[in-house]
């Protein structure tokens, strides 16, 4: 037995089917596109962000280090009053 030819509207839903198959891959690709695109420039606008930040952070930690630690040739005299003199001590 042979199939059945088919009509001219089974062949014009074919193709419409085909189509809009077509256009919605391609709708899909593009989306994919856009947002692909859109996702990489917001991660790389987010990791310059973070890595300025944490460069201010690790300067403003290294100067807090500096800061704590003792000066050099500082001498330390806790004994004295409020009211020491000022004059050179012989």
């Amino acid at each position: 037995m042979m199939p059945q030819p088919r009509t001219p509207q089974e062949d014009r839903q074919a193709i419409l089917k085909a189509l809009q198959a077509k256009q919605r891959a391609r709708d899909r690709r593009k989306a994919w596109l856009i947002y692909g695109t859109a996702a990489f420039v917001a991660a790389s606008i987010i990791g310059a962000v973070a890595f300025v930040v944490v460069g201010e952070v690790r300067q403003r930690e290294e100067a807090s280090a500096a800061a704590s630690r003792p000066i050099e040739g500082e001498q330390d005299f806790p004994d004295q009053s409020r009211n020491h003199t000022v004059d050179p001590v012989s």
